[in-house]
């Protein structure tokens, strides 16, 4: 089977000062959504895949972003879990039952997002504290991975019925590339036994 992919391009979702436009990511996300899930509708696209039901973690990648603290590029990050929130709301998910997360607070601070606790609202919170800071917080149950095992994180394990998977292309010194799978590094309590 093979997979699909959808690829939208815009020459102007990033302006010539380097700044993100919300307005074209969320046309750009809207389209993609829509034309993946061959609905009709923004709301028949994100129903497709979640009800109002779900709590949906939206699991992005902040990881090594510190050299690039406080440049205009690291807008896209809340751009696209901006857009996907709007889209998750048509298809009558409410925001409280949103979760933006990653590793830690100190990541996902630097990559543009305000923690927030608050189960009121779509809540945006780390594994941990900080990136060096103690082991974060996993689900005891363990499961076996070739001949290791992992647990998963318990935002994702304890607090989410379904997941959305945000990875960003980047480099890495091992595998060269890394994308979608590697994003999920973030979610096991062993990551550094697997990167060979």
């Amino acid at each position: 089977v093979k997979s699909k992919v959808v690829l939208v391009h815009h020459s102007k979702v990033i302006d010539d000062t380097g700044r993100i436009q919300q307005p074209l990511v969320q046309k750009m996300v809207d389209k993609a959504v829509t034309v993946f899930s061959g609905e009709n509708t923004l709301k028949d696209a994100w129903s497709k895949y979640f009800s109002a039901e779900d709590v949906v973690g939206f699991k992005v990648n902040t990881l090594g972003l510190m050299d690039l603290r406080g440049m205009d590029l690291l807008q896209h990050f809340p751009a696209v879990a901006n857009a996907i929130a709007y889209g998750l709301k048509k298809a009558g998910v409410k925001e409280e039952n949103m979760i933006i997360w990653d590793r830690s607070d100190e990541e996902l601070a630097q990559a543009g997002f305000t923690i927030n606790n608050e189960p009121t609202s779509m809540r945006i919170l780390g594994n941990k504290k900080s990136r060096r800071g103690p082991e974060g917080q996993f689900n005891p149950k363990s499961y076996p991975v070739g001949d290791s095992s992992s647990r998963v994180s318990s935002i994702l394990a304890d607090m989410c019925t379904s997941r959305i998977n945000i990875p960003v292309p980047k480099t890495h010194s091992n595998a060269s590339f890394t994308c979608s799978l590697k994003n999920h590094y973030g979610t096991i309590d062993n990551p550094r036994e697997f990167h060979p």
